[in-house]
């Protein structure tokens, strides 16, 4: 909508009123109209608000008539910060769910890989802030019911599955795999 965003972040103001003021024709007129102008923009604004917004959120609690003062309400209640976004797409996609032994640690394991990417595509240039593949590893692993605990505990003696050692690094993909065959060879023991 042309010219709203003046309005809607505060730059445009609602007229002075010209009420009991000396001016010329052309300047009251002119006021009118820009007058008029503002209001429409005004309107246009908090209606559009009004119709994106969830049905039990009140508008007239945060300034009601003036598009500028309900924006700045509606977020500073509702605007999720980068900050808090990233921390709860982490808590709830990267802290992991339990991997049973019914569980499907390939579903677990593509949700989690999901997540990992989104939470570091977040940084994509700052390598600083990105979470290594350890990581999602860890994540993996601690997301492993404790009828696991001996067959984890063989795992990273055998291979080097956080880079570590000297040993043949366990790519994530084939963690995963064998963290499958595990549940299978339990599958058919029990």
């Amino acid at each position: 909508m042309a010219g709203t965003d003046a309005i809607l972040n505060g730059e445009s103001l609602h007229p002075q009123s010209l009420e009991g003021k000396q001016v010329t024709t052309t300047e009251w007129n002119e006021d009118v109209k820009c007058t008029v102008v503002w209001r429409c923009r005004n309107e246009s604004l908090l209606k559009v608000m009004h119709s994106s917004l969830a049905a039990n959120v009140d508008m007239h609690e945060f300034g009601g008539l003036n598009a500028h003062k309900s924006y700045l309400g509606l977020k500073s209640r509702y605007h999720i910060s980068e900050n808090r976004g990233t921390l709860e797409l982490y808590n709830v996609h990267l802290s992991s769910p339990i991997i049973t032994l019914e569980g499907s640690p390939k579903d677990i394991a593509k949700m989690l890989q999901v997540a990992f990417d989104k939470y570091n595509s977040l940084f994509g240039h700052d390598i600083a802030q990105r979470l290594p593949t350890n990581s999602l590893k860890l994540e993996f692993l601690n997301s492993l019911d404790h009828m696991y605990d001996g067959w984890v505990r063989t795992l990273l003696n055998d291979n080097d599955v956080l880079e570590l050692e000297q040993l043949p690094v366990l790519a994530f993909d084939d963690l995963v795999d064998l963290v499958v065959l595990e549940r299978d060879h339990h599958h058919h023991n029990s």
